[in-house]
């Protein structure tokens, strides 16, 4: 796996999403106020390629299938643990996580996990927040790197908001684009049409919100 002299091969650009609503409903003060929103981090060619090989031949298996069946919240195919310390995976995301931070200013912690997710034909995960309790508690900033979207179709991440146009805005980025979110915003993964999605996704902790 090649890297560059610092790490990784990282490229970093930042964007608002969507720019309109979040810039001029949500942050009034740009120079004061914390960002609350959603946020796109670019990454560098072949990230999304080295982070997926390493989740397929490193990553721990856990159980996937149908999740919270009495409410049938979530159903994936397959769901794998990387490592948050010494993955390569980890590096990518750490190095996202500062350049999004300028904006959330949320007193990041570290990553409490991180996970590759595959979604199949008709597998979904309908709407939800990140936070929840005991340790999710903390949950400050949720990470969704979609790496192949090119190769199924559906799957789109939402994202609820009522002062957006139709009160959702949907998402499908590109494979080295890393968008990172506040862990309490509604969102949810479309149900899969063709093909499989196949994503990192990442939980960054902090102290507890004041």
């Amino acid at each position: 796996m090649s890297m560059s002299k610092g790490g990784c091969f990282f490229k970093m650009s930042v964007e608002y999403l969507p720019s309109k609503f979040f810039k001029e409903n949500c942050r009034h003060n740009p120079a004061n106020d914390p960002f609350y929103g959603v946020i796109e981090v670019t990454t560098g060619n072949g990230n999304a390629e080295a982070c997926m090989r390493e989740a397929i031949e490193n990553g721990k298996k856990v159980d996937a299938g149908v999740q919270g069946k009495q409410s049938n919240i979530r159903r994936l195919s397959s769901c794998s643990i990387i490592d948050t310390e010494v993955s390569y995976t980890s590096k990518v995301i750490m190095e996202a996580v500062s350049e999004l931070n300028l904006m959330f200013n949320y007193e990041l912690a570290s990553i409490q996990e991180i996970l590759y997710c595959e979604y199949t034909v008709g597998d979904y995960y309908k709407m939800h927040v990140d936070v929840g309790e005991g340790y999710h508690a903390n949950r400050k900033l949720s990470l969704t790197w979609n790496l192949n979207p090119d190769e199924y179709e559906g799957g789109e991440l939402c994202f609820y908001q009522p002062h957006l146009d139709g009160g959702v805005a949907k998402y499908k980025s590109p494979n080295n684009n890393i968008i990172g979110f506040t862990s309490w915003l509604n969102h949810e993964v479309k149900p899969i049409t063709f093909g499989t999605r196949k994503s990192i996704v990442a939980f960054i902790g902090g102290k507890a919100w004041k």
